[in-house]
């Protein structure tokens, strides 16, 4: 199944490369300029109040912007971000407009990724390895809400624990596949700091980091539409299989 997914997803990217790698850039540049704008707001809220950095209130401040940023922006951008590649893997020409889907439907879109945060949350606490099987079960919540508009989010939730059932391992593999691209790069970052540390302002220390730090951009903004169809492509198969 994964190397259908993978060709599948390949040929619908390559039939929208241009909107499907500039949706991708779009979407981690306005994530970061509304990181850079909770940075901000947190930093003149500091000031004003000449609060100093390690205080309780501090800690208060930057919990409670950094949840502001997670449920009222990047939640449903990365939902609706999902339902992008989803469209782009069903050859359906997919639009732009397709991320704000996520704000429009506010309510489903940020249930389905807090009840995911939170259950893998407390199943991780009864150790790493269950909280990784829980949320690989989870993982195709969002997708559900694209296809069933008529449900919420817990039965999202309910309806892909169902469908994953024998079918996670593939998930993960499908992922780790992904990942082996990344480990060059990785590596040459983190020997890069390594040098850093040893040797402060090392030549060869600056060499490794900005050739890995290169090496992950560019691949990312190469490979991350391709992870991101092809996940979707993993869902619709698995969708089929369901109904099937």
């Amino acid at each position: 199944m994964n190397k259908e997914v993978r060709k599948k997803a390949k040929k619908a990217l390559n039939e929208h490369r241009k909107v499907g790698i500039s949706t991708y850039l779009v979407t981690v540049v306005v994530s970061t300029i509304g990181l850079l704008l909770l940075l901000l707001i947190r930093n003149i809220e500091v000031n004003l109040l000449g609060l100093n950095e390690f205080s309780l209130s501090v800690s208060i401040l930057n919990f409670a912007l950094n949840y502001i940023y997670l449920f009222l922006f990047l939640m449903p951008l990365s939902v609706g971000m999902m339902w992008f590649y989803l469209d782009l893997f069903d050859l359906k020409s997919p639009k732009f407009q397709i991320l704000t889907e996520g704000f429009k439907d506010y309510k489903r879109s940020v249930g389905v990724m807090f009840f995911v945060i939170i259950l893998d949350y407390l199943w991780s606490l009864l150790f790493i390895i269950p909280g990784m099987i829980k949320s690989l079960a989870y993982s195709q919540a969002p997708y559900i809400l694209r296809d069933y508009p008529e449900i919420d989010s817990l039965d999202a939730l309910t309806l892909s624990r169902q469908m994953m059932k024998g079918h996670k391992w593939r998930f993960l593999l499908l992922n780790l596949q992904f990942l082996i691209w990344f480990i060059p790069g990785i590596i040459m970052y983190s020997y890069g700091i390594y040098l850093l540390t040893l040797y402060s302002m090392h030549m060869s220390s600056f060499f490794y980091l900005i050739f890995g730090g290169i090496y992950i951009i560019a691949l990312s903004i190469y490979m991350n539409p391709y992870i991101f169809t092809a996940n979707a492509g993993f869902y619709r198969e698995l969708a089929n299989e369901f109904r099937d």
